[in-house]
């Protein structure tokens, strides 16, 4: 239920991990930013396929605007 409850606490350099159908895959936080709601579907500059953008409504509790928080795959190495 809170899921994203602290998603704005991400910072660049921070890792979190996704885990999906039983693998798990770790991101990296390259960077965040605030849209207005129509905007959602923003990827950020030079995106891959790979990339993962999370995202929220912002403030909290709000639907004013969203942010945006990009990643990026690295290894578990």
């Amino acid at each position: 239920k809170n899921t994203f409850y602290n998603l704005d606490k991400l910072e660049t350099g921070d890792v979190f991990i996704i885990v999906y159908q039983g693998y798990a895959y770790k991101y990296e936080v390259t960077g965040s930013e605030v849209v207005k709601p129509e905007e959602f579907g923003v990827t950020g500059e030079n995106a891959t396929y790979d990339d993962v953008v999370l995202y929220t409504c912002t403030p909290l509790w709000t639907a004013a605007k969203r942010l945006l928080v990009h990643s990026k795959p690295v290894s578990f190495y």
